[in-house]
């Protein structure tokens, strides 16, 4: 794993790499609760063993500089700019929890740029009530909602009901969240009061990768997702919450690897027999 920064538009960006140079290229991007690190550590170097992986920090968080405005289209536009910085034509997209939003706002926009998808724990669109970003913008009322927001978003509470195997919650970690607050704040608040683009469909493939113990986006949420997405394949992790690269790094690696491994193989013709198969 190298630790890298570039800047892009002006803006540093801080990011993990790793993987030889190839054509196979993942980028991860985390949720709300922490930076790049906490996030992929356990997985990069699996991944790094076929692909060629580049973790950023989203705006804001760990060394990458937050943006003017912390809205959707911003950080589209953020992320096709670090696209073309890194020199990179296409990659998979790997988004968990509220960073899979933009993983699949961007492979809506950009499908050329988006080999696949991978929406792990996250990825519906944000239903926020009407009255919402007129009360933010007020100046007083606005920091309280702020305030709330990450005490919602990093309280030990949220953790336990988002993280099935509790020995992940070690005091390294929740102190590493509860540090991030301010952070996941703007960033779940810059998802919900500014409008979504346009094109809100992917129409690349699309995994979506779930724990199935996650209290937060429950399960019935990735079903919901499955149709609104079309041709998604659904992929449920037993025993594990909101962030199965930390409870089951593993299980993790091996789906991303079976479901992209499966996806470049080509179609094979039908086989003497198959219409004897009758289904249960």
């Amino acid at each position: 794993m190298s630790e890298k920064t570039i800047t892009v538009n002006g803006f540093p960006v801080h990011y993990w790499e790793a993987g030889e140079e190839n054509e196979n290229v993942l980028m991860l991007l985390h949720g709300a609760v922490g930076d790049a690190n906490l996030h992929w550590k356990e997985v990069l170097p699996l991944l790094a063993e076929t692909y060629h992986v580049y973790a950023p920090d989203l705006p804001g968080y760990g060394g990458s500089a937050l943006l003017p405005e912390m809205s959707v289209n911003a950080l589209l536009q953020w992320l096709l700019n670090l696209f073309d910085a890194l020199e990179l034509e296409k990659a998979v997209l790997i988004g968990n929890s509220i960073g899979a939003l933009p993983a699949r706002l961007f492979a809506a926009a950009y499908p050329v740029r988006t080999t696949a998808l991978i929406l792990v724990n996250g990825g519906a669109l944000p239903n926020s009530p009407s009255w919402l970003p007129t009360v933010a913008k007020l100046p007083l009322i606005g920091q309280i909602v702020f305030s709330a927001f990450g005490r919602l978003t990093n309280s030990r509470r949220s953790l336990d009901r988002m993280i099935f195997v509790k020995e992940v919650l070690t005091g390294e970690f929740v102190q590493e969240v509860q540090a991030n607050a301010r952070n996941g704040a703007r960033l779940m608040l810059g998802m919900l009061l500014h409008p979504l683009p346009e094109t809100c469909t992917p129409r690349v493939p699309t995994l979506l990768l779930w724990g199935a113990n996650d209290e937060m986006t429950p399960l019935d949420d990735a079903e919901a997702l499955k149709k609104d997405i079309p041709g998604a394949q659904l992929s449920v992790i037993a025993d594990c919450g909101a962030m199965p690269q930390l409870e089951a790094s593993d299980v993790f690696v091996y789906q991303v690897n079976y479901y992209l491994e499966h996806l470049s193989q080509p179609p094979k013709p039908n086989l003497p027999g198959a219409g004897m198969l009758k289904p249960k």
